[in-house]
């Protein structure tokens, strides 16, 4: 008897940050903002998460910068004249993505 196991369900992230607007503003403290904003997926995921690392780092994936169901976000207290990296991956459940496409600040 053939037992096929359960179809996995693959979590696609639909071109996040293809449609990025990183606006940037700066404190009086020297610190920075960027506000990223994506394309949903289809089928539409639990959430989303952000994952933020400087250019001397890799990427945490056990705390991200940002997490929800939105389609936009704002991650804020950045070090000003300091290189950040970005990408986002969608989740269902214990399902996660792969990254998204990395984006450079």
């Amino acid at each position: 008897m053939n037992v096929k196991p359960p179809p996995v369900k693959f979590l696609r992230v639909n071109a996040i940050f293809l449609s990025l607007l990183i606006l940037f503003t700066t404190t009086t403290a020297q610190a920075a903002s960027v506000t990223f904003r994506w394309d949903p997926s289809d089928p539409a995921p639990e959430g989303y998460r952000v994952f933020a690392r400087k250019s001397d780092q890799v990427y945490n994936y056990n705390d991200p910068a940002w997490e929800g169901n939105a389609v936009t976000c704002t991650i804020d207290h950045l070090d000003d004249q300091t290189e950040y990296y970005f990408v986002a991956r969608a989740f269902d459940g214990s399902q996660e993505s792969g990254d998204s496409n990395e984006v450079h600040y």
